[in-house]
């Protein structure tokens, strides 16, 4: 039996960018309540990275689709007629060939040679490495806006900055304490930088403080335990997030003792760790709750 798009999903990662509520990053899209202006541009900065994850991982998918068989030039001719009559969005009018009836059996080709691309296991691994790769962009897209949020926070009340460090001496033992210290000597080296370009100064020299641990307990500090931020960042997501992060950037994506440990994940020492596509797009999801929900949670304290 064929796949139809939707069953292509559940093999494929594949983003439609969508106006309403079946858009993956449609919580970034809402109109959330007022924010500062600095903490809507880092949460902005954020929705743009992991669009951008998502679209990457989307590319190889959406040139099977349009170049497979008959549907190349049909899928190609679409889109420039498409961007000539002002649609600017190509992936929106990508999406919007999908559906059109006038190219469905092109497209449905299409469909079958990614279908019997997955049943034939021809080349699992270049797929599965898009799914990998995101994984880890992913991450890197949270945690760097997770730094960029802290940095901003004690750069607007500088009595956080305190309670950091109390809050460090917990995750970093020794560090914390030359962290304080770095940030002391450059504080009386440089006396007109602000507090947050002062910790950015320290922070590159002593290594970024921002993991998912590190997150938990100074944003747990910072926000006196808000329950919604402490669940965003505790989550069964966020987690298995971070620690398969771990795994691709440091162990070729090789499970180990370690990591069965951490995760609770049901392999052997030894696998070869893969990402399903729903996987990903709860890793997405997960991290646009913790985003929208550290954004507020700062607010509320500023």
């Amino acid at each position: 039996m064929n796949w139809n798009f939707n069953q292509l999903q559940e093999h494929f990662f594949v983003y439609l960018e969508q106006t309403d509520q079946s858009d993956l990053f449609y919580p970034l899209n809402q109109a959330l309540p007022p924010l500062t202006k600095s903490i809507k541009e880092t949460l902005e900065t954020l929705h743009v990275q992991l669009k951008s994850t998502a679209f990457a991982t989307s590319t190889p998918l959406y040139i099977g689709l349009m170049g497979a068989f008959g549907g190349r030039s049909a899928a190609l001719n679409a889109l420039i007629s498409k961007a000539q009559a002002g649609d600017s969005v190509a992936f929106q009018a990508a999406h919007a060939l999908l559906v059109e009836p006038n190219y469905g059996e092109t497209i449905q080709e299409s469909i079958n040679a990614l279908q019997e691309a997955y049943q034939r296991q021809i080349m699992p691994e270049a797929f599965q490495a898009l799914l990998r790769q995101s994984t880890v962009m992913a991450w890197g897209a949270f945690e760097t806006f997770a730094d960029n949020l802290l940095k901003w926070t004690i750069d607007a009340d500088v009595n956080i900055l305190q309670q950091l460090v109390a809050a460090g001496t917990e995750i970093w033992g020794e560090k914390a304490d030359r962290w304080h210290k770095k940030m002391q000597e450059q504080q009386q080296a440089t006396p007109n930088l602000s507090v947050g370009e002062t910790y950015a100064l320290v922070r590159a020299r002593l290594g970024r403080p921002v993991n998912l641990q590190s997150a938990q307990t100074l944003y747990k500090t910072m926000l006196a335990g808000n329950a919604q931020v402490d669940a965003s960042l505790t989550s069964k997501d966020m987690q298995m997030l971070e620690a398969r992060r771990h795994l691709f950037v440091h162990r070729q994506g090789i499970a180990d003792d370690k990591y069965i440990q951490k995760t609770g994940e049901k392999c052997q020492n030894g696998a070869a760790i893969e990402v399903l596509p729903e996987e990903l797009r709860r890793y997405f999801r997960a991290i646009t709750q913790a985003g929208i929900n550290l954004a507020q949670a700062v607010e509320q304290i500023i």
